[in-house]
């Protein structure tokens, strides 16, 4: 295995000027000896621990009010006309996709900069969790059957990037590595990056500032296990006085669960034993109770407390998408700034280029997840682009170029709230709203973590079925 000096700790990270650097169509992106993966072997318990502070705090942060600032659309949800104490709604992150994405950024930043990154994924520098350490779990995601990833990066043609940064990505995640002229003709880098994404809304905002464009996607498939039985049904969810009347899926089989007086836990199995989807159903009143509590030693509580029972549970058929933009990598400080020099407060990349000169711009967070009769569906796709300052210098590019325009950038954001319906029930719903977890659980990793309160649904049932 090789150890290169960009560790995720307070010994490692520095750049040096004298670092060789080389064009994008000059490299050639050869590993020598690329970490390898074990199936047998864990995460550490620092890095596990970082993941679960980060899953469950940002589960716990998610706010139920919708404001006009809010950089996302939601789906699946309808609250506007709600009763003003109910504040469930459906909310969806991938939070071991946004580690990950989140630590391959930071190999290019330096100083406050990757403080900042340190700070927002809580992967702690100090707690000696290593890029070596974060490779070899993303490896192991990767290994899982049922799961698809794929990693690009796109470079500025002609731009000098620093070799030590690109060797870096190579080693430990292993992207594709290719050139695109930004500055001289955005509109075609921008198409074929399109036609790389497949989707318009994951795409980056390109222009003549872009000098790097990091793109992750992942993408879970799998049907569910043949020892439970699945079958649609017409159903309520909602909770004593807010009801929906939807299409939902009974489960029944000898399933792991355990209940307390707060809630109920049930773990559904899938055609790929690896995974698991944990669905917690706090009690009558307790939803944010729960909700508050939820964390790694909780979880972990939780899920080894489970005994097989002959279970029968109903969930509504899920069709969830989350879009972020710039908020959803909140809490970056320095790293979206732009206007300001190099020499000021500025964000410093300077392990991308041994200069600097580049800001965080246009980071888009797509995620989504369909639950239905013939089982899961998954995928998270990120992208970021690193843009370059007003005073960047003319030195950073090969002498075909002979210029430095001053470029300007557009940050598109989107806010899409819906109207809402309800009615006065009386019956018991046949599923409250709950808490829902899918993870690996040889490792314990929570690829999506979300919550349902409010259905996308239209059709009502003044009477509740009576």
């Amino acid at each position: 295995m090789i150890t290169i000096a960009f560790v995720l700790n307070g010994c490692g990270g520095s750049t040096s000027n004298e670092e060789s650097s080389v064009y994008i169509g000059d490299y050639l992106g050869v590993s020598s000896g690329k970490v390898q993966s074990t199936q047998q072997s864990l995460p550490s318990k620092s890095l596990t621990q970082a993941h679960f502070k980060y899953a469950f705090s940002k589960l716990r942060r998610l706010s139920p009010v919708v404001t006009s600032q809010d950089s996302y659309r939601r789906f699946t949800q309808r609250y506007n006309d709600e009763p003003d104490d109910y504040e469930y709604i459906s909310e969806l992150i991938a939070p071991l996709d946004v580690q990950f994405f989140l630590a391959q950024l930071s190999m290019g930043a330096e100083g406050a900069t990757r403080d900042a990154f340190s700070a927002v994924s809580d992967f702690n520098f100090k707690e000696n969790i290593s890029y070596a350490d974060i490779s070899l779990w993303e490896q192991q995601i990767t290994q899982l059957n049922s799961i698809d990833r794929q990693k690009v990066l796109w470079g500025q043609s002609g731009y000098l990037f620093r070799r030590g940064f690109l060797d870096a990505q190579v080693e430990y995640w292993a992207p594709e590595i290719k050139g695109l002229n930004f500055l001289q003709d955005p509109y075609t880098s921008e198409n074929v990056i399109y036609e790389t994404l497949y989707d318009e809304q994951l795409s980056p905002v390109i222009d003549r500032r872009s000098r790097l464009v990091v793109f992750q996607v992942s993408q879970l498939a799998s049907g569910w296990n043949n020892g439970i039985n699945v079958t649609p049904v017409i159903g309520r969810f909602g909770e004593q006085n807010i009801q929906r009347v939807t299409n939902m899926l009974k489960i029944t089989g000898d399933l792991n669960s355990f209940e307390t007086e707060e809630y109920s836990a049930v773990e559904l199995p899938f055609a790929s034993d690896e995974l698991a989807m944990l669905i917690i159903t706090p009690a009558q009143g307790q939803f944010e109770s729960v909700r508050k509590k939820l964390n790694g030693a909780l979880w972990k509580k939780l899920t080894s407390s489970l005994s097989v029972v002959n279970v029968s549970i109903q969930l509504p058929e899920l069709v969830l998408e989350r879009e972020y933009l710039s908020s959803g990598f909140y809490n970056l400080g320095v790293a979206f700034n732009r206007e300001v020099s190099a020499s000021e407060e500025a964000a410093d990349f300077s392990g991308i280029n041994n200069q600097g000169f580049l800001y965080l711009s246009s980071p888009v967070q797509n995620t989504e997840l369909n639950l239905n009769v013939s089982g899961l569906s998954a995928k998270t796709a990120l992208t970021a682009v690193l843009s370059a300052t007003d005073d960047e210098p003319t030195n950073l590019f090969d002498d075909s170029f002979g210029f430095n325009a001053n470029f300007n950038a557009t940050i598109v954001t989107s806010y899409d709230p819906f109207g809402g319906y309800s009615s006065t029930c009386i019956s018991p719903p046949d599923q409250r709203p709950f808490i829902f977890a899918v993870y690996a659980k040889k490792s314990g990793a929570i690829l999506y973590l979300g919550e349902i309160g409010i259905l996308d649904v239209k059709r009502i049932d003044p009477g509740c079925g009576e």
